[in-house]
């Protein structure tokens, strides 16, 4: 069966400048003997060689700095009593590869993230457990690994790796949080593991965060919360008067949780007081639920200086919110708020639950599509799930269904001391075919020539690291993407631009200036009416060279096509 070019009815194919070449005779730069490198891939076995490396103040670079780094971690380190500037780097990757860290200073012992850097940072396979109360430790090594007069800490409250402050306001850098196992339940002293201010925070993969936040106050200060993909779980504990998360959204802005279609976010909030703390006043707390949210908060989810709360629960999410001590939503400027709403989007189901003899603020719940809404007073124990069964006395008022219509005052279901259940009876509306790929270019290699063997080899993308396919389709449609790469500026480029979906090369596409099928349907993730496939830096786009090209930079666009097969 022919592929229809979904190009004109559907989706109009962008023309991006994707790659840009440069060889060079010489390596423009250097390491010190400590690191173990090849190209732009180092390994450090001390905390004294990933800060120096990050940081470049002990001079690790001769010559031109790397704009892009990868950095893997060969063993547990402990990172020293210090909190240099992270260099001004396009990306960093460092890998822990299962591997933990122990800090030198328990109040900094990071990499500090100013204003003026613009790096976008990815921490992968961190595993740290600490299950005792003290902070103190003597059998980890010193910064520089060696175990002479050590004496050393868990944690700190500077986060993992990378920390701001307040005055990191108009920075553009981003951390994404990738498979991370962060587990210190019972410590009494400082261990705050994300302290991003205004840095954009994103995870990735499956993430468990469990922390004790009594003497550092928060578990987390953030500007914004965004599960790309996987499940990611928060659990804070703390004894003492501070929020389990300081929110700092950037001026005129909402502090934002986003989750993707397919991804998860558990928020266990075991501190005396609510989940978010707004460190800015008249702040929205804005939340988008594509995927599943669960929020178990043994106080309210917010405190008083929010001023509104707003929540789409979009088609075939889930979300689950509990405060089993106290009002769901706190009584502060949003309490009469004309601009507090719920959006109910076909398919979603929601459960809302207050053990509080109140009422609760004033929303505008907004439904599309026909729900069945079932409220029960005087549940006896608060769920732990969407899913749960539960007892208590229905309420029979005539508040059971609703059909693309508003309840202007939501008191009348979201009242304390009850349990509400809110389910779509209607389907999704099918969704015309959508294609993004993130993120949109440019694509660069920077390639020392001497690094190149008589044989073309594949060399893989210095930036993006990762790049990611995400298409909107119904189940019932089939589709392709093709992609056509012209370079009219250099007519006779001596490399293959290669597109590489996986490790067998029999499956390499050599593109060209004619359109060509690189992965269909059966390639990609589902989820839902969701379908992904991600890239590492060598896979999706990457290049063949051999050490006969000529020094120069070489440059190209690629044209990207959604297919709809009939």
């Amino acid at each position: 069966m022919s592929l229809k070019s979904f190009k004109k009815y559907f989706y109009i194919a962008l023309l991006i400048p994707i790659a840009f070449f440069t060889f060079n005779y010489f390596n423009a730069q250097s390491s010190s003997a400590n690191i173990t490198s090849s190209g732009n891939n180092y390994y450090v076995t001390t905390g004294d060689d990933l800060f120096s490396l990050l940081s470049d103040t002990n001079s690790y670079f001769t010559g031109n700095k790397p704009t892009d780094i990868n950095i893997k971690v060969k063993n547990d380190i402990t990172l020293p009593d210090s909190e240099p500037n992270l260099y001004n780097f396009n990306s960093v990757n460092v890998d822990f590869q299962g591997h933990g860290f122990y800090v030198n200073n328990e109040t900094q012992s990071a990499l500090y993230i100013t204003k003026q850097n613009n790096s976008n940072i990815t921490i992968s396979n961190l595993n740290i457990n600490n299950t005792t109360y003290d902070n103190y430790l003597t059998s980890a090594p010193n910064s520089n690994g060696n175990y002479t007069n050590a004496r050393n800490y868990y944690t700190s409250n500077s986060g993992m790796l990378f920390t701001a402050n307040g005055d990191s306001n108009g920075t553009n850098s981003q951390i994404t949080y990738n498979n991370i196992n962060y587990y210190s339940p019972n410590n009494n002293r400082n261990d705050v593991p994300l302290s991003n201010f205004y840095v954009k925070t994103i995870f990735t993969g499956n993430n468990k965060i469990t922390a004790n936040a009594s003497q550092s106050n928060y578990f987390g200060i953030l500007s914004n919360i965004e599960i790309l993909s996987g499940e990611t779980t928060f659990t804070g504990f703390s004894s003492n008067s501070y929020s389990m998360i300081n929110a700092y959204p950037k001026k005129n802005s909402n502090f934002e949780i986003n989750i993707n279609n397919g991804a998860k976010l558990n928020l266990n909030n075991n501190t005396n007081k609510p989940l978010f703390a707004l460190a800015i006043n008249d702040t929205n707390l804005q939340i988008n639920n594509n995927g599943e949210l669960n929020i178990i908060s043994r106080n309210s989810i917010n405190d008083e200086s929010m001023a509104a709360f707003k929540l789409n629960a979009n088609e075939n999410s889930k979300t689950l919110l509990i405060s089993q001590n106290n009002k769901l939503i706190n009584n502060g400027s949003c309490y009469s708020s004309a601009n507090s709403i719920i959006n109910f989007q076909p398919g979603s189901k929601s459960l809302f639950y207050s053990n509080y003899p109140d009422k609760e603020p004033n929303f505008t719940a907004k439904f599309t599509g026909t729900f069945n809404i079932e409220r029960y007073f005087g549940v006896s124990t608060p769920p732990t799930n969407i899913e749960d069964n539960y007892t208590g006395i229905q309420d029979l008022t005539g508040i059971n269904s609703r059909n693309n219509n508003n309840i202007n005052n939501s008191s009348a279901f979201f009242y304390g001391d009850n349990l509400v259940k809110i389910t779509s009876t209607s389907a999704p509306q099918k969704r015309q075919l959508q294609f993004n790929y993130t993120p949109t270019g440019p694509y660069n290699w920077t390639i020392p020539i001497n690094q190149l063997s008589a044989t073309r080899n594949y060399v893989s993308r210095n930036s993006p690291q990762n790049f990611k396919f995400d298409v909107t389709s119904d189940q019932s449609d089939n589709f392709s993407i093709s992609a056509a790469y012209n370079h009219p500026n250099n007519p006779n480029q001596p490399f293959d631009m290669i597109f590489r979906k996986d490790n067998n090369s029999n499956n390499d596409i050599k593109l060209d200036n004619n359109s060509k099928k690189i992965i269909d349907k059966s390639d990609m993730t589902n989820s839902g009416t969701n379908y992904t496939k991600d890239f590492d830096s060598s896979h999706g786009l990457i290049i063949k060279a051999d050490n006969h090209v000529k020094a120069k930079t070489y440059t190209g666009t690629i044209d990207w096509t959604l297919n709809k097969v009939p």
